[in-house]
């Protein structure tokens, strides 16, 4: 049979990019083609992410939770960091695991900026910088949570609440990992690593495997419909237009996700570092220097502002690690997809419930506040429902999945324009 190019090029219609057929090692064995790290498709929010930890972490070194002393008061020298003489414990976690964090931030930057090199360079092997940048990503996210803890203490509430919020991202990590250890998914094939690649091309006869699409390509192209006698043809080409505009929706759909958790952190850890309202820096009769203002003059609100607050942290820190530790679960109508999108809601309600609780001081403006972002939520749900509903009626049970199919995809745009 004629090869595949030369097929198309007979039906009268040719593909806008057509790849060649992958060379081989050995007769009748076609190579791998070179796969293509998830991590360089996503430089530019991982450079992002990264410098963002490292102007949180900066800014929180010199600036350090519960202030700094005004006045030289019990042997402190003045400009020293109140909580260094008050929880010298909690100084040390504090100092150490944010020094971690903007180290490994800047590590992960260096990182990037060669393995973008590298991949530049054809024949390069890049697995010795994706293995320690994944690591140096995931110590980097877990220094910054236990710099988080360490600062923002201030009852024995928020300290159960955040010790129990660590904990149960470590077990919930661990458990990840073991479960892809002991129970490999046995049809993800080079992309096991959160990778893109595609089926080989049954109708070439060399064993040629399609390239995966990069987003961030301007060369990346979905083939044209091909217009051939042959219905095999047709059907296989529409096949891998799909599945190249799927692959796409999927790398958009994790830049988004990239984008709020990234946004969701920085601010959530200033915001938690430098809790509403200030901190005291003399001692009265209920409160020590360091201590929140807010605690002793509104201590509910700040107990609803810290476990709001850290809820959309570690929320936030959970969709980082899913994507960077297992990405290739998110582009699979799995379980974990379904426990991605619920975290991005929890994270979503719980930065609205840190804002009223950290903004307000009244009864009226609360109510204000809560009103105006649970009227935007439910608007935004009833909207969709009778998008959907108005569809379903009018079509049928194909037409239906489709319908849903496109509910989803019309989510994932107003995703984009929100972070754009």
């Amino acid at each position: 049979p004629q090869p595949l190019s030369e097929r198309m090029e007979c039906g009268g219609v040719s593909a806008v990019q057509v790849q060649p057929a992958a060379p081989t090692d050995q007769p009748g064995q076609p190579a791998k083609p070179p796969v293509q790290p998830w991590e360089y498709s996503l430089r530019k929010y991982l450079l992002l992410l990264a410098a963002l930890v490292v102007t949180v972490t900066y800014a929180a070194g010199f600036s350090p939770p519960g202030g700094v002393w005004q006045t030289a008061q019990d042997g402190q020298p003045a400009g020293d960091p109140i909580i260094r003489g008050t929880h010298y414990r909690r100084y040390l976690a504090f100092f150490y695991c944010n020094a971690t964090a903007f180290a490994a931030s800047l590590v992960v930057i260096v990182l990037i900026l060669i393995l973008a090199v590298r991949h530049d360079k054809k024949g390069k092997d890049s697995r010795w910088v994706v293995v320690p940048l994944r690591l140096v990503m995931v110590l980097d996210l877990l220094s910054l949570m236990g710099a988080y803890g360490a600062g923002t203490c201030q009852d024995k509430i928020s300290i159960v609440y955040s010790a129990v919020m660590v904990a149960a991202v470590f077990l919930y990590v661990a458990v990840l990992k073991m479960m892809d250890w002991w129970c490999p998914d046995n049809k993800s094939g080079p992309g096991c690593s959160g990778t893109m690649s595609s089926a080989p091309n049954s109708n070439s006869n060399s064993g040629g495997v399609m390239s995966s699409p990069n987003p961030d390509s301007d060369t990346v192209t979905i083939p044209s419909p091909v217009r051939d006698s042959d219905p095999n043809i047709r059907e296989e080409e529409d096949r891998k237009r799909e599945a190249l505009k799927k692959l796409k929706a999927d790398e958009r759909l994790r830049k988004v996700l990239m984008l709020l958790a990234t946004f969701a952190v920085s601010i959530t850890y200033v915001a938690g570092l430098s809790t509403p309202g200030g901190f005291w820096d003399s001692t009265g009769t209920s409160y020590r220097p360091g201590d929140a203002i807010l605690k002793d003059r509104h201590r509910p609100r700040l107990t609803v502002f810290l476990l709001c607050n850290t809820t959309a942290f570690v929320a936030s820190l959970l969709i980082i690690m899913l994507l960077i530790i297992d990405g290739k679960k998110l582009r699979e109508k799995k379980a974990r997809s379904l426990v991605l999108y619920g975290f991005i809601v929890v994270a979503l309600v719980s930065l609205v419930g840190a804002y009223t609780a950290g903004s307000c001081r009244e009864t009226k403006t609360t109510i204000y506040v809560v009103s105006l972002a649970g009227g935007i939520l439910a608007m935004a749900y009833i909207v969709l429902y009778a998008f959907y509903t108005l569809k379903s009626s009018r079509s049928s049970p194909a037409q239906q999945t489709d319908a849903l199919q496109q509910t989803n995809d019309n989510i994932r745009y107003c995703l984009q324009l929100l972070c754009n």
